[in-house]
């Protein structure tokens, strides 16, 4: 995910342990400077939040899903391109859950993006689908099942509670953070374990070239 290359630039005078270890770090030493922006193609600025406004959607989130599965669940992230999945990716590291990024259905390629989507729920065991009212709509269609049960949708660009604030027991860095899935072009999706480990020594090895 290049993004969070981009956002994770650490002072070489810091040792992180976790993904949620450095998220806190950056936002509270930049919090008034630009986090993220999304940029129209004729290049002026949609939408922007700063370290401060960051944090503050991702706590409001993350207290939100504490409250509704435990750590370590795996979280299916559906979403398109912009600020939303960023969010929802923090805040599922915050909460100690698993978030699994995956491209939401395509409406004109429904034969091959919805059996890949059933093939990576199976595999990762989801325990809840993030995703925008929009795509929630268009994919009501697409049972997830966890052991018997349909999994919840929880549409994170409508109003919801953000519930109180919790403490969450942080991993240690040999724990997953996320999970990528290959295309599923030529085969069914594989999952690709990303540890918080792999994910902060890559940014240590960006940040020495």
């Amino acid at each position: 995910i290049t993004w969070i290359d981009d956002f994770m630039r650490p002072n070489p005078s810091f040792s992180f342990r976790t993904l949620a270890d450095f998220f806190r770090y950056r936002c509270g030493e930049t919090p008034s400077l630009l986090a993220y922006a999304s940029i129209r193609d004729n290049l002026n600025i949609e939408y922007q939040l700063t370290y401060r406004d960051l944090e503050q959607a991702v706590d409001s989130l993350a207290g939100h899903l504490v409250g509704r599965i435990q750590p370590g669940a795996r979280v299916l992230l559906l979403y398109p391109p912009g600020i939303d999945v960023v969010t929802a990716f923090w805040a599922c590291i915050c909460a100690g859950l698993v978030p699994v990024p995956a491209p939401p259905p395509d409406p004109i390629r429904r034969k091959h993006s919805m059996p890949r989507l059933h093939a990576i729920s199976e595999d990762a065991q989801i325990a809840l689908v993030l995703t925008t009212s929009g795509i929630a709509e268009a994919s009501s269609d697409l049972p997830i099942v966890e052991v018997g049960r349909r999994v919840e949708w929880l549409s994170t660009d409508r109003s919801i509670d953000p519930g109180a604030t919790v403490v969450v027991p942080q991993p240690n860095d040999s724990s997953l953070a996320y999970l990528q899935y290959t295309s599923g072009s030529t085969a069914s999706p594989r999952g690709v374990m990303i540890s918080h480990r792999n994910i902060l020594a890559q940014c240590d090895a960006l940040q020495e070239a």
